[in-house]
């Protein structure tokens, strides 16, 4: 609701902050078309006296304004266009949803005890936790691999929005940060400063990759759909990877396809494409 009542977004969002008046739009036949009105200012209102019990109810009214605008107005309409902008705006927010679940989901409390039943409980509480979040690193790093394919997919658009383009740069940024942020907890006591050996171990393979590559037409067809822009996308995210997060990411990619030498990273690249 915050992002969706920024000025920034006020130039297509401010049609919905308040309920449709059929009067002075001069529109008598709006409540004949849409028997169920809905707005931000009517959602905000009912966000705050607690009437949503669960997420989808929060989601099914915003998206019933969407639906009511695109109704009543015809596409080619200015306020079907505007609709189309704020549910952009919308979708992009809604998305980061199970990052923030991910982040606040509650972690079991062990009781309190003494002497060496307490340091038991602590230790078992320690390595749950570790699992937690081990396995919720492997998943966001599932999901920047998933962004990562969406940014491209807009910057190869014929005509790129970019506006677009930075929500998803930004997207893209925000995973990379909840992984590291992730890999920090998991191992608070380690230092981190090797970490970029890898990405820069893996680089100097590139040229020759790239002499020998046209003669294979596997390594021909991937460069041709791959630009430098999205290739230093890619790069860019693998290199911030936590190490024990790229080799899990690496044996993903190895169990799914065995004939690729996951070693390279410049193989990984084109795996990814």
């Amino acid at each position: 609701m915050n992002e969706m009542k920024k000025p920034k977004h006020a130039a297509f969002a401010s049609a919905f902050y308040v309920p449709v008046d059929p009067v002075a739009l001069n529109i008598p036949h709006y409540f004949t078309a849409i028997k169920n009105p809905m707005d931000l200012s009517t959602v905000a209102k009912k966000l705050q006296t607690g009437a949503y019990q669960r997420a989808k109810d929060f989601e099914a009214d915003v998206r019933l304004i969407f639906s009511n605008c695109y109704k009543f107005n015809p596409e080619g309409n200015p306020v079907h266009e505007m609709g189309k902008q704020l549910e952009a705006v919308f979708e992009e927010k809604w998305a980061q949803k199970h990052l923030w679940i991910a982040d606040n989901a509650p972690t079991a409390q062990s009781p309190s005890q003494s002497g060496s039943d307490e340091e038991e409980s602590d230790d078992g509480e320690e390595t749950e936790q570790a699992a937690q979040s081990s396995a919720a690193t492997a998943a966001l790093a599932q999901r920047l691999i998933e962004e990562q394919t969406k940014l491209i997919t807009l910057m190869q658009a014929k005509n790129p929005d970019q506006g677009l383009i930075q929500m998803q740069q930004d997207m893209v940024a925000l995973v990379q940060s909840r992984i590291q942020e992730n890999a920090k907890s998991t191992a608070p006591g380690k230092k981190a400063p090797k970490k970029p050996k890898a990405p820069k171990g893996a680089k100097k393979p590139a040229p020759k990759k790239a002499a020998g590559g046209p003669g294979k037409k596997g390594a021909a067809s991937r460069q041709r759909y791959l630009g430098t822009l999205e290739k230093e996308t890619i790069s860019a995210g693998l290199a911030s990877l936590p190490d024990e997060v790229a080799e899990s990411v690496l044996e993903m990619i190895k169990n799914d396809k065995p004939d690729v030498d996951v070693s390279l990273a410049p193989q990984l690249t084109h795996y990814l494409c």
